[in-house]
């Protein structure tokens, strides 16, 4: 194959943060189907300046695995962003002030 040795590590890259994604969205599934409640999960990115302004606007917004999965599939080249599921109850108003804080800097980072 005719690649550059950059271009073979990104996606190599992207196919193993893809394969952890979709491990991470189908333990989510069966972990709800085993408690027999949906588990939402909690978009968190990498917090550097390097994130991506779609994915920025999406650190710490609680949704479900669906879309995360959409989101990961038409905007997943070379994404470091992690699912992390939200245990009903645990899902706080402190938890999400954190979250709006995280991604407003974020979202200054990328301006600079």
């Amino acid at each position: 194959i005719d690649v550059s040795a950059s271009r073979a590590r990104t996606i190599a890259q992207t196919e193993t943060n893809q394969a952890y994604s979709r491990a991470s969205i189908a333990e989510i599934d069966r972990a709800a189907a085993e408690v027999g409640d949906p588990i939402k999960t909690r978009w968190i990115t990498a917090r550097d300046a390097r994130v991506r302004h779609s994915h920025a606007e999406l650190h710490g917004v609680v949704m479900t695995t669906e879309r995360a999965q959409r989101v990961k599939i038409e905007d997943g080249i070379n994404c470091r962003c992690a699912l992390v599921p939200v245990v009903p109850g645990t899902n706080t108003a402190r938890r999400a002030e954190r979250c709006d804080k995280e991604r407003a800097t974020l979202l200054l980072l990328e301006r600079k």
